[in-house]
């Protein structure tokens, strides 16, 4: 049973409560065209036949580039910015919880929004293993940026969203999808079979 996915790139997102987690979608024929202007190794398609699904984080980035030479062109916090300016703009957002897509259209015009407002956090985690209580100083500098940081991104309206309906609900949320079941009732058909055995 094949499961529908989204026919163009997108963003994935899980959101519980004001924390999100959120991947990066590449479908076939998007690593198709990346693979036909030499901008990432052919075998990818052979390791991901059914699309790339890359977590949003900085280890998913590096390892995915190291492995097929290929880097979404914004950074990993530079997105989790844009789609927290995006989440933080929807109705009830900070007890939202559900799972959805953005597209990447949505995406670019948060990345423009925030701009200079929420700069990338500059990694002092290099060299060699600190003490105890330098790691301790960077723990809390960092927890203090990312609380600057997230209250300048509340502030911003980001053009598109509305903030009478919930993210899932929102235009930029609906996502085209190519042929195939939806994941909700594969899903639901496995488990209700899990359970009957």
């Amino acid at each position: 049973m094949a499961v529908a996915s989204p026919q163009r790139p997108c963003f994935y997102f899980e959101c519980s409560h004001g924390s999100f987690r959120l991947s990066y979608f590449i479908p076939p024929s998007e690593l198709k065209a990346l693979i036909r202007r030499r901008k990432i190794a052919d075998v990818v398609l052979e390791d991901f036949p059914d699309g790339v699904d890359l977590d949003c984080t900085d280890l998913d980035f590096a390892a995915f580039s190291d492995e097929y030479g290929y880097r979404p062109r914004y950074s990993p916090e530079a997105l989790c910015n844009a789609f927290y300016a995006i989440l933080s703009t929807t109705r009830a957002w900070s007890r939202y919880r559900g799972t959805g897509f953005v597209t990447v259209d949505q995406m670019d015009v948060a990345l423009e929004s925030i701009g200079d407002s929420a700069p990338d956090d500059d990694d002092d985690g290099a060299g060699p293993p600190a003490s105890l209580r330098k790691r301790r100083g960077r723990w809390k500098r960092r927890a203090s940026r990312k609380s600057t940081t997230e209250s300048s991104l509340r502030k911003l309206k980001v053009q598109g969203g509305n903030p009478k309906k919930h993210l899932h609900e929102q235009e930029f949320a609906r996502v085209k999808m190519g042929k195939g079941t939806d994941a909700e009732e594969v899903f639901s058909k496995l488990h209700l079979k899990q359970d009957s055995q």
